[in-house]
C-alpha cells in the first residue's frame, strides 16, 4: 500500500568515502521523503448521503464487471430496487477518504429481496413461518491486499447484524459462491437451506442459499470468529443514524 522513495546512490566500491559520507548526510536531511507515509486509519461507516452510496455501488459495478459477474454498462453502478430507502444500508469501509470496501443489507419491506428471483420458494416458507429477513450482499473490495483483510469482512458483517436485528429481523439470509460457504459455515453459523442453482443477476455464477437463524446464534455461549466480532464491535442503532 505504501511506496518506497528510492535514490540512487553509487555502489560502495566505487564512490569514495566522502561521497558516500556526503550522501548519507543528504537522506538523513531529507528523512522526511524516505520515511514510511503515515497510514489513514480504518473506520466503518454507512453512507448517509446519495454521493456516498453511488461511490459505493460504482466500487460493486466495477469489481462485479472486473470478475465477469456483470457485463458493462452506461449507468456505471450495480445496485437493486431493494437497495433503495430506508429499509437498506449501505456499510463502507474507509481508509481515509479512500473506499476500501461496502456490503449493502437490505431488509424484507414487503418488495421482496435480490434473492427472490432465484429462492423464492425457500424465502417464502421462512415468511410463512413468520420470520423476518435481511439480506446481506454486494460486497466488494478495492482489491488491495494491503488495505483490505478478513477483519473487513467481519466488521462490514456486524453491521448487517446489527441492521437486522434493528429491524426485527429473526433470519440473516446471503447467496454465496459455493466455495465460500463453509466460511461462511465456520465463522458465523450460516446453514445451507438453497440448494445449488445458477444465478442470472451474476452471469450465471454459481449460488447456494445460507441462513443464519440470528436469535440462536447471536446468544450462542460459545461464539465463532464472526459472531464475536458482532460482539465485540459494538455496533448500536446510533451508527446508522443518518
Amino acid at each position: 500500500m505504501t511506496a518506497m522513495l528510492t535514490r540512487e546512490f553509487s555502489s560502495p566500491q566505487t564512490a569514495s568515502p566522502a561521497l558516500r559520507l556526503s550522501r548519507f548526510a543528504e537522506v538523513e536531511t531529507d528523512a522526511g521523503l524516505y520515511a514510511e507515509p503515515e497510514v489513514a486509519a480504518s473506520r466503518f461507516v454507512v453512507a448517509d448521503n446519495i454521493q456516498d452510496v453511488l461511490t459505493a455501488w460504482r466500487l460493486v459495478y466495477n469489481v462485479y464487471v472486473r470478475s465477469g459477474f456483470i457485463a458493462p454498462h452506461h449507468f456505471g453502478y450495480h445496485a437493486s430496487s431493494a437497495a433503495v430507502g430506508e429499509q437498506a444500508a449501505v456499510v463502507r469501509h474507509m481508509q481515509g477518504q479512500r473506499l476500501i470496501a461496502t456490503l449493502t443489507t437490505m431488509r424484507d419491506a414487503g418488495h421482496g429481496l435480490p434473492l427472490d428471483e432465484l429462492y423464492r420458494t425457500e424465502l417464502d416458507d421462512l415468511r410463512d413461518q413468520g420470520r423476518v429477513l435481511t439480506e446481506a450482499g454486494m460486497l466488494a473490495d478495492c482489491g488491495d491486499p494491503d488495505a483490505t483483510s478478513m477483519e473487513s469482512i467481519f466488521s462490514l458483517m456486524s453491521y448487517a447484524l446489527a441492521f437486522s436485528f434493528m429491524g426485527t429481523g429473526t433470519d440473516l439470509v446471503i447467496g454465496v459462491h459455493p466455495r465460500h460457504g463453509r466460511f461462511y459455515q465456520r465463522a458465523y453459523g450460516f446453514d445451507q437451506i438453497g440448494e445449488l442453482r445458477s444465478y442470472a443477476a451474476v452471469n450465471n455464477r454459481p449460488c447456494v442459499l445460507m441462513r443464519l437463524k440470528i436469535e440462536t446464534a447471536t446468544t450462542r455461549r460459545f461464539m465463532p470468529r464472526g459472531l464475536a466480532a458482532w460482539r465485540d464491535q459494538g455496533v448500536t442503532a446510533s451508527d446508522f443514524a443518518g
